[in-house]
C-alpha cells in the first residue's frame, strides 16, 4: 500500500462567504424583477387605467347611494300619505260615532288604557 499524503491544495479564498454570495445573487435577481415589473407597468399604461377604473367605481357608488336615498324618501312619502289616509278614515268613523279600532288594554294597567270606558 502506498502512503497517501493529505490533500494540501486549498480553494482560492475570494473573501466572500457562501451566504454572502447567495444573498448578493438573490438581491440581483430581485432588482432585475423589479425593473421588469416597472417597465411592464409603464409600457401597458396601467396607472392611468387604474385611475380611470377608480373614478368609474366612485361614480357608480355615488349613483347607487343616490338611488338608495331616493327610494328611502319615496317610501317615507308613501308612509306619510298612508298615515294621512288612515287618520282621515279614522276621523270620519269617529265623526259618525263608530269605534274603528278595538280598545287595547295593557296587561297590568287596564284602568289607564285610553279606551277604558266601553259602550
Amino acid at each position: 500500500m502506498q502512503n497517501r499524503k493529505p490533500h494540501s491544495q486549498k480553494a482560492p479564498q475570494t473573501g466572500h462567504s457562501i451566504f454572502g454570495t447567495i444573498l448578493f445573487s438573490l438581491l440581483a435577481v430581485l432588482a432585475a424583477e423589479f425593473l421588469l415589473l416597472t417597465f411592464a407597468v409603464h409600457a401597458t399604461r396601467l396607472g392611468p387605467q387604474l385611475n380611470q377604473n377608480a373614478e368609474d367605481i366612485l361614480a357608480m357608488q355615488v349613483d347607487n347611494r343616490s338611488r338608495y336615498l331616493q327610494s328611502i324618501f319615496h317610501d317615507a312619502q308613501e308612509l306619510t300619505s298612508l298615515s294621512d289616509t288612515i287618520n282621515g278614515l279614522t276621523q270620519q268613523l269617529l265623526d259618525e260615532g263608530e269605534r274603528p279600532i278595538p280598545c287595547w288594554k295593557p296587561p297590568r294597567r287596564s284602568s289607564s288604557a285610553p279606551c277604558a270606558s266601553s259602550r
